[in-house]
């Protein structure tokens, strides 16, 4: 009898302490808490901590005027972010240009710029940058677009399993202003993946625009390699005749 009593006792003792420790006043673990912090914080840093772009050359060439071209970094769901600093033909001002388009289908979701409207005769990336930062970082969450190094590749490539390849064709004649020289009167370009699929993603009808050329230097492809845009630069007569002026612009694909 007392050997059951003693039992009760103890087993009385454990109910009332298991009690106590599952009070739901008990402090959290900190330790667990702080590692999930970090955890977040991590994760934040590394899809929205933007700094300055860097430049991604696409023209080599010193006889030229062309468009510098700054990329930013891509949203899973395929919009693309990036800066121009567009060149200037003689105008004496600063040109600057930020844009996130959807690649896929071409549509400019947002764009902030300095041009002609707001002419501004000295200015720099950095500066702009730094001025703005509050706006362009804003828009960027907002679009869900992470900042990552970025580069041009070259065509054909492998991307994600599929052999990516470019076929474009230009068509010239004489110009129509007495200059003497053929100019590009339009251009189609086709991917084809795997050699099977082909899609035209790229055409343009110039008009008496005096296109000397249009290229496509390579494409860049989104972190996941689900999205790609091919990136062609279009060489035109300079408004007094040389030197030339680049300019580039994208067409985009899924590659699944």
């Amino acid at each position: 009898m007392k050997k059951q009593i003693f039992i009760g006792i103890i087993i009385l003792n454990l109910f009332i302490f298991a009690s106590c420790t599952g009070d739901g006043n008990t402090e959290p673990d900190k330790n667990k808490e702080d590692v999930i912090s970090d955890s977040e914080q991590v994760s934040s840093d590394k899809n929205f901590n933007y700094s300055v772009p860097k430049e991604e050359v696409y023209e080599t060439s010193e006889n030229l005027l062309f468009d510098k071209f700054y990329p930013i970094g891509w949203s899973e769901d395929g919009k693309f972010a990036y800066i121009s600093e567009p060149a200037d033909e003689g105008t004496g001002f600063y040109f600057f240009d930020i844009k996130i388009m959807d690649i896929t289908s071409g549509k400019l979701i947002w764009e902030w710029k300095i041009d002609q409207t707001n002419e501004q005769e000295t200015g720099s990336l950095s500066q702009t940058w730094q001025e703005n930062k509050k706006i362009f970082i804003e828009k960027l969450k907002e679009n869900g677009i992470s900042q990552e190094k970025i580069k041009i590749e070259a065509f054909p490539e492998n991307v994600n399993g599929n052999m990516i390849d470019l076929e474009h064709k230009i068509k010239r004649e004489k110009d129509k202003k007495g200059f003497g020289f053929d100019i590009v009167s339009e251009t189609q370009a086709y991917i084809t993946i795997n050699k099977e699929k082909k899609q035209l993603i790229y055409e343009k009808n110039y008009d008496d625009n005096i296109i000397l050329n249009v290229s496509c230097p390579g494409f860049i492809k989104s972190p996941s390699g689900k999205y790609v845009a091919a990136i062609f630069k279009t060489e035109q007569w300079g408004y007094e005749g040389p030197p030339n002026l680049i300019t580039f612009s994208f067409a985009g694909f899924k590659t699944n």
